[in-house]
């Protein structure tokens, strides 16, 4: 630095220490990680639903209109940016989708190739409906495609559809769509209703028809909603809450590693209960396995499962009813866990959520939102900085 203006020196100083952070902060994306970041729906709008592509970008679809005969909307946000696209309606029939009873909206998944697959419990106004079953509707739409497909209705003999449809697809072109109802030629009831699936080995284009999947001795609880996710290694998980005797209302796991063939269960958490809790569980990948997110008894956990996971169970210190819970994690093993509380029927609440360290503990005090409407709920994603996004 020989020659240099000694009143410029500072400045070249702070330039080169700024330029290290940059250079750093690229080659170490967990070093500024961490940061949580909170957004509002657009009035009106409830049941966020959140994921992230393989490219980085964040997927985003919600409910909005008449909660009896609402509309689906979907947005998109490239990698690092700040601005969501402009919102594109899902449904092409106006008035399709339900919002009542929080666990009935819209879900989705990004496909081969970027291909977004989005699945909802039909309305009454839904034209595909059938005496016996509301509709359970799917469309699709590729990466360059302006708009989604007309919605079609996949359910084929299952009767009394009513907690929510979920949807989960792979980088094969795999879609597996998952929902619990009565069967065909079995009596009706909680305690009798198990889980089906129809998948499809061809994005979308065309689906096998639905079969059960889950034990008739567990049953399914009518108004729970479910969730399902794939994993890196094309595993398939379906969480749902059980109904077996009418009071046995345990979160139950479902796993296949053989592409939809065949599934194991595991009890997560035994609850006994005779009314419907309208639970919603989650999941979400990471590197090590899938995070699964439930509610027990007014309270909310989490834990990771799979062949690598080691992160412990979480459980969120505080009191009151807590229900919907989403956990994510980033690359750096912090995990975020958002949750709704004091919701009911035709009750809105608060939004909750706590951040943890790779070791479980958690950071800081958690951070609480009034104002969640009803119907609502809300989501969480990963960004492609590592940071954290929650919407409500």
């Amino acid at each position: 630095m020989a020659g240099m203006n000694p009143a410029s020196r500072p400045l070249t100083c702070w330039m080169a220490i700024l330029a290290g952070w940059v250079l750093s902060t690229v080659l170490n994306p967990g070093l500024c990680a961490g940061f949580v970041r909170v957004e509002r729906l657009p009035v009106g709008a409830v049941q966020p639903k959140l994921t992230q592509s393989f490219d980085g970008s964040i997927h985003l679809i919600y409910l909005a209109g008449d909660s009896r005969a609402s509309d689906v909307f979907y947005q998109t946000m490239p990698p690092r940016a700040t601005a969501w696209s402009t919102p594109l309606k899902v449904n092409s029939q106006s008035g399709c989708a339900i919002a009542i009873g929080t666990i009935r909206g819209a879900d989705l998944a990004i496909g081969r190739d970027g291909q977004v697959h989005v699945v909802w419990n039909g309305s009454d106004k839904a034209t595909s409906r059938r005496k016996s079953s509301s509709p359970l509707l799917y469309t699709r739409k590729s990466k360059s495609a302006l708009s989604f497909e007309p919605e079609r209705n996949l359910i084929q003999t299952t009767r009394h559809l009513d907690g929510g449809g979920t949807v989960a697809a792979d980088a094969g072109g795999n879609v597996y769509v998952l929902w619990h109802a009565s069967g065909p030629d079995v009596a009706d009831g909680e305690e009798a209703r198990t889980v089906f699936l129809t998948q499809s080995s061809n994005d979308g284009a065309s689906f096998t028809p639905e079969r059960s999947i889950s034990p008739a001795s567990m049953g399914a609880c009518g108004c729970c909603g479910m969730s399902a996710i794939t994993d890196s290694h094309g595993n398939v998980y379906g969480l749902f809450r059980a109904a077996g005797h009418r009071e046995d209302r345990d979160s139950i796991l479902l796993r296949s590693t053989d592409h939809g063939l065949s599934f194991t269960t595991r009890t997560l958490e035994t609850w006994k209960g005779t009314q419907c809790p309208m639970s919603l569980p989650s999941l979400s990948t990471t590197a090590d396995g899938v995070i699964i997110s439930w509610e027990t008894g007014r309270l909310v956990a989490s834990e990771v499962v799979g062949p690598n996971a080691s992160v412990q169970k979480l459980n969120p210190t505080g009191s009151g009813k807590r229900k919907h819970p989403v956990t994510v994690q980033n690359r750096v093993g912090q995990r975020l866990m958002v949750w709704s509380e004091g919701t009911g029927w035709q009750k809105g609440g608060a939004v909750e959520w706590q951040l943890f360290d790779a070791k479980g503990t958690p950071i800081g005090s958690p951070e609480r939102r009034e104002g969640l409407p009803v119907w609502s709920r809300p989501a969480a994603v990963v960004d492609a900085a590592d940071n954290f996004l929650v919407i409500w």
